[in-house]
This record gives C-alpha cells, sequence and structure tokens, in this order.
C-alpha cells in the first residue's frame, strides 16, 4: 500500500510546516507526526526503510526533539537505520539529552545502542546544555551505578576529567556520592583527578568527608591511595577559600569515626593549631568541638601529639577547659623537641607506603605514621 501511494505521490514528509516561535529549537506540540515517526513508532521496520529510502527525513524535529532522540535506545535496528539514512547522532533532546545520554540510562542494555552510534560518528564527550548541568555521558553512566557501562565509555575514550572552567560536580564527584568503592576505584585507576576543584564544595574527598556515606572509610582510602590531599588549599576566584579535607572531616560530622581520622594521619594529615579563618588545615576549633564533646579522647591526643604551627593568641582566646588550655599552651610556647621536628619533617616528606620498607622498629613506625601521640 505504502510502494503504491509513494508512486502517486511527490513528498513523504511534512504535511504541515512545524511553526517555531522566536527562540525555540523545537515546534509546537500541535504538529502531526510524520509518515516516518509513525512507521517507527509502530515498529514497522520495512515501512520506515522504503520511506527514508524515497527521501524521508531522518532528522524531523518534533516537540519533544529530533527523530532520533524520540527512538527507544532499545530499539536498535530503528536506531542504526536512522544513522544510515543521515540522522545526527549528537542533537539534542528537548530535555537536554542526546542519543547516548539516554541509552546511559538504560544501564548495560544501552551499550550496543551506544556502540552504533559511535559507530556512526557520535561524540562520546559532548556535554549537555545548562539545563543539565553540562553533563558528560559518563557523568549519566555513573548516576545509573553500572560498572560495565561505566569501563564501556572509559574505554571508547570518554574523558573522566572536566575541563578546569567547569563549575559543576565531576564524573569522580558522581561516583563518590554514589557510595560505591567499586565505581570510584574504576574512576580513579582510569586517571581521575582526585584533587580536581569544580564547585564550592571542594573536591572529592571533601564530598567523601563531608557526607553521610556507608561507604566512606573505603572511599577516603581510595582516594587517598590515588593522590587526593587530605591538606589541600585552594582559593576561589572571589578570594574565599576552602578548608582542608582534614578540617572538614570533624567540622561535619558529629560523631567521629577513630578509624577515618588515623586514615588520614597516617597518609599525611596535617595538624595546624591555628585558627581555620587564617590557615585552612587549622583544627583549634575543631579541638574545640572535641574537648566540648568529651567523647573522643583517642582523637583528641592524636590530634594534640601532631600540633603545629602554634597560634598563641587564638589559643588564649578560646573557651577550652583550663587543663587543655594550659597543656596547648605549654606546647605553644615551648621549642618542640628534636624528636617531633623530625616526625613533622618526615611525614611531610615520606609517603605513605614507604614506611613499610623502612629498616626501623614497628614501633617507630607506629610513631611517625602519627599513631601513637
Amino acid at each position: 500500500m505504502i510502494k503504491l501511494l509513494l508512486q502517486y505521490m511527490n513528498v513523504v514528509e511534512q504535511y504541515e510546516t512545524p511553526e517555531f516561535r522566536v527562540g525555540d529549537k523545537y515546534p509546537q506540540r500541535e504538529n502531526v507526526d510524520e509518515p516516518l515517526r509513525l512507521a517507527i513508532k509502530n515498529g514497522h521496520y520495512d515501512c520506515a526503510r522504503l520511506l527514508l529510502t524515497n527521501g524521508a527525513n531522518a532528522n524531523a524535529i518534533y516537540f519533544d526533539g529530533p527523530e532520533i532522540t524520540q527512538v527507544s535506545p532499545l530499539d536498535t535496528n530503528f536506531l542504526e537505520l536512522l544513522l544510515e539514512f543521515g540522522a545526527d547522532p549528537n542533537v539534542f533532546d528537548r530535555k537536554g539529552l542526546t542519543p547516548i545520554m539516554k541509552a546511559c540510562r538504560m544501564k548495560d542494555k544501552g551499550i550496543e545502542a551506544i556502540r552504533i552510534l559511535l559507530k556512526y560518528g557520535a561524540d562520546i564527550n559532548k556535554l549537555s546544555p545548562e539545563r543539565q548541568d553540562h553533563r558528560s555521558a559518563l557523568h549519566f553512566a555513573l548516576l545509573s551505578g553500572n560498572h560495565d557501562l561505566v569501563k564501556f565509555l572509559i574505554a571508547n575514550g570518554c574523558n573522566v576529567n572536566m575541563d578546569e572552567k567547569y563549575e559543576k560536580p565531576s564524573p569522580i564527584d558522581i561516583a563518590v556520592l554514589k557510595d560505591d568503592p567499586i565505581l570510584l576505584k574504576i574512576c580513579l585507576d582510569a586517571g581521575a583527578n582526585p584533587n580536581a576543584v569544580h564547585t564550592y564544595i571542594g573536591s572529592c574527598l571533601h564530598l567523601a568527608s563531608c557526607s553521610t556515606l556507608l561507604n566512606q572509610y573505603k572511599i577516603i582510602e581510595l582516594l587517598l591511595e590515588h593522590g587526593a590531599d587530605m591538606n589541600l588549599q585552594h582559593q576561589f576566584p572571589d578570594g574565599s577559600r576552602l578548608k582542608s579535607p582534614f578540617v572538614e572531616y570533624f567540622r561535619s560530622n558529629d560523631s567521629i569515626d577513630a578509624k577515618v581520622v588515623k586514615l588520614f594521619i597516617t597518609h599525611g594529615a596535617k595538624v595546624v593549631m591555628r585558627n581555620p579563618l587564617h590557615d585552612c588545615r587549622g583544627q583549634l576549633r575543631n579541638v574545640l568541638k572535641l574537648a566540648a564533646l568529651q567523647n573522643q579522647p583517642e582523637v583528641l591526643e592524636l590530634l594534640l601529639g601532631l600540633g603545629e604551627q602554634y597560634d598563641n593568641k587564638a589559643i588564649e582566646r578560646l573557651p577550652l577547659p583550663s587543663e587543655l588550655k594550659t597543656h596547648i599552651s605549654e606546647r605553644a610556647k615551648n621549642p618542640h623537641s628534636l624528636q617531633h621536628l623530625c616526625r613533622i619533617q618526615i611525614r611531610d616528606t615520606v609517603q605513605t607506603s614507604e614506611y613499610k620498607t623502612l629498616p626501623i622498629p614497628e614501633f617507630l613506625k607506629a610513631y611517625l605514621l602519627g599513631l601513637i601521640p
């Protein structure tokens, strides 16, 4: 029937010219569907191919977006058919998603669609418009939580790092917030930068330190093992400064996990006894918090044992218990022991992984790591 109609008709598309409002990329909803759209919608593959062969527009635009964005990523036959006849694989639908981004929402079921789109020139690193926070396909894959999909995208050239000017959560930030150590490790092993700062929250280590995560310890451990800086100092263009991840961990958690604190310390966290307003690594406020809570004496003792760069005036102003204030003041006013100075110097220069190879007793290794006050 379609072949017969085509013999007596000169057009196979656009029963009416779509109307666009000024500034709109997509026509109004009142427009009727093209014959090609109806053929695809109803699953008539041969009819769709016949229409395309006779000049149907594979890039027709509707209210919800171009033709190819209306095809389910699971309908790979129709997807490839449109691409074969010139459909643009890099267009956005009304919601701001490319076909690859839509396929990423299907988890591993969308991999075949992505493979086909890449074959026809899809840009795996194309960023969505502002409506979708300028995310890449990798963002959507990470949000899906599917390991195989994330690995597939990375293997096919998807960037794990964003441009320095990007001001939204990066892929590694999403991986941290998904609370999935395996997902995070995939990104880190692919070269994701754990010290990149794209938002006012800070680096991904800031996120891990401040968020309520079931796998917080493992996630922080992974980040530190891959070079995350727990003493990170960062200043924004407006002059504001981030507090270090180690400082933020105490500020953001009422219940302090001694294991997490020891993890930070053994990886070289500095305990600067200054106000965090004057030094983003300053721990004086957190010392006050621990003293007030009185439920983590071990943690407080570890911090005091590693204290350095004391600010006498700030210490005097803090409403600390008299005994604790006297103890800190004594440390601040008197020269550090040579032993303590050596420990600080070694901690600043030796990587955590290198301590195991040092030809010294185990208790001395523990002291250098900060596990002994």
